[in-house]
């Protein structure tokens, strides 16, 4: 990964607490000249310019950005909120110029002013004020990159940072005045630790569920001792920390995230709670499954993670007991097991910090907040398979239906979303940002599908992406992925038979598939050979090259999903 710093100040510390965050990612560190972003920004032979960066960053040092009013405010003629405005509004246009087109992330920052000023209270009582300065200024920049910037520029919350840790804690006049350094050692592990999270946003490297613990976790006191009557969860004291806490795990279910449970309890005494406790926020419609018995959780967690097909490595686990926790560390060390907050005083504080190391986004899509719904409806599925007799009668009895697309411009955001995070059920595990997704939609040298599916049970959203390259009369299946919440349904099959129609149609010939193993997708190291194609070779490494001969046939496909296929350029 090849790494460029712009700022207005002197920034070259900030590449070695880089280099500690990132590790081996890192590639080279490219930190342009004290301010000189600008130059680089719009001058086409700027190094900027000519080489691909996968990271730039412009640090923007707020008292530095607008020193000359910071020192004489009170000279100031020109209203402070519209300057703060019309001076973003400068850079956010000069950094859309520099994008256009452009691949890579690009990370700019919320300013912060030092808040040491002669002013005293005319900073709030007159329009000579630095505080409506940075608001103008940070307002009106966070407005701009939510309405018209492109979806690879990426906003970090600095001045949020600053108000929080203080800004005497991140800064040091020696510095600066020695040589325009504007951070300390703290300073700079803080901003490098909040480009470190906004990559992990951008690329969605979030976890996906929380397993919970109830006692003293989800509510203070203990439900098989103190009763539902006797825990302790209300709008006051104690139990209105519990309540807060439960809050924000809904708010950060709406997001995406998936919420369970692994508690020993009674089953009935918690149903109990979901049912009569008034100061209950989560109730039991907002988890996707459950474990509540006396069954060790390590041993628990693993069973969730078999029910959601999911890998234990996209776990949190969240309980106030050491030594459950530590039993978990050592038998998951892939579950993310963090500590908990010995005052539940301090549960809001913790779980922002833990949200924005595991569960942060710069977006969220409309699959995000129906996700849990996605995974609920699955349950029943598991049910009604249950109940009838052979596989094939479950899947003609789920009434299938699968909405084929090509070349879907308006779904290029959930596309992108899958190639960042579909890992067991990914032949090529290839990671495409929203820009290039796009750019392939657009090119004549690629077609992109992506897969809906439909049952008896609802809609289950975007679950399959095919992405093709062309090569003459012959095409590479460059990406073939699916989402592990319809793996076993022979969804593959329908898609692939689809896709295959098309192609013969559009004049191909035939079609090269590859699979290219990683820790995680040995789940289809066999699957085109399950599809039917022809095995030309397989490599050292794993690798695997596939054919399949169009003028010889077409794949087979299950009768029992019904099948719609949206082409653009057809009337």
């Amino acid at each position: 990964m090849k790494v460029c710093l712009l700022s207005n100040v002197n920034i070259a510390p900030l590449e070695r607490y880089l280099q500690s965050v990132f590790g081996e990612e890192i590639e080279s560190v490219y930190v342009a000249g004290y301010d000189q972003y600008i130059q680089e920004l719009v001058d086409p032979e700027s190094k900027l310019s000519q080489e691909f960066f996968e990271v730039t960053f412009l640090f923007l040092e707020g008292t530095a950005f607008f020193e000359s009013i910071c020192l004489t405010p009170i000279a100031g003629t020109e209203d402070f909120i519209q300057l703060g405005r019309r001076k973003s509004d400068e850079l956010m246009e000069m950094v859309k110029r520099f994008l256009n087109g452009r691949e890579g992330l690009f990370i700019l920052n919320t300013i912060a002013i030092s808040p040491f000023s002669h002013l005293g209270c005319l900073d709030t009582n007159s329009p000579v004020s630095l505080s409506l300065l940075q608001m103008g200024f940070n307002s009106n920049l966070i407005q701009r990159k939510n309405r018209d910037m492109p979806s690879n520029c990426v906003l970090v919350n600095w001045h949020k940072e600053v108000e929080r840790q203080g800004y005497e804690t991140l800064h040091d006049p020696r510095f600066w005045y020695l040589g325009r350094i504007p951070l300390n050692e703290t300073g700079f592990k803080r901003l490098a630790g909040l480009l470190e999270q906004a990559r992990r946003a951008f690329l969605r490297r979030s976890k996906k569920v929380i397993a919970l613990d109830l006692d003293n976790t989800l509510w203070g006191g203990v439900l098989g001792e103190d009763g539902v009557s006797g825990i302790k969860l209300s709008e006051d004291g104690v139990g209105k920390a519990y309540r807060d806490f439960q809050k924000m795990l809904k708010d950060t279910k709406n997001k995406g995230i998936l919420l369970t449970i692994v508690s020993k309890n009674n089953l009935d005494d918690v149903e109990e709670v979901w049912k009569s406790h008034p100061m209950m926020v989560l109730k039991k419609d907002d988890f996707v499954a459950y474990r509540i018995n006396w069954v060790d959780k390590a041993e628990n967690i693993r069973d969730l993670a078999v029910e959601l097909n999911l890998g234990l490595d996209s776990f949190v686990f969240i309980d106030d007991n050491p030594v459950e926790r530590e039993r978990v560390r050592q038998e998951l060390p892939e579950v993310e097991t963090s500590d908990f907050p010995d005052d539940p005083a301090g549960l809001v504080r913790w779980f922002s910090d833990l949200s924005s190391m595991f569960f942060n986004a710069t977006k969220i899509t409309a699959e995000d907040k129906k996700r849990s719904d996605f995974y609920k409806q699955d349950q029943e599925r598991k049910i009604l398979k249950e109940s009838v007799g052979s596989l094939k009668a479950f899947y003609k009895s789920l009434l299938m239906k699968a909405v084929i697309s090509l070349n879907p411009i308006h779904d290029y955001k959930r596309i992108s979303q899958l190639t960042q995070r579909t890992n067991q059920f990914n032949l090529t595990t290839r990671r495409y940002t929203e820009g290039e997704i796009k750019e392939m939609i657009a090119s004549p040298q690629y077609d992109v599908f992506d897969i809906i599916l439909e049952d008896k049970f609802g809609e289950n959203g975007i679950i399959g992406v095919i992405i093709i390259k062309y090569s003459g009369k012959e095409a590479w299946i460059d990406t073939f992925l699916m989402s592990c919440r319809v793996i076993g349904r022979t969804v593959e099959n329908t898609f692939w038979r689809q896709v295959a129609e098309f192609l013969r149609e559009k004049g191909i010939e035939g079609v090269y598939g590859e699979y290219l193993p990683t820790r995680k997708n040995k789940l289809v190291s066999t699957l085109y050979d399950n599809l039917g194609f022809e095995g030309l070779r397989a490599e050292e490494s794993g690798r695997k090259i596939y054919y399949w001969n169009l003028k010889a046939g077409l794949p087979e496909y299950p009768s029992y999903i019904e099948t719609c296929f949206r082409n653009p350029g057809e009337a």
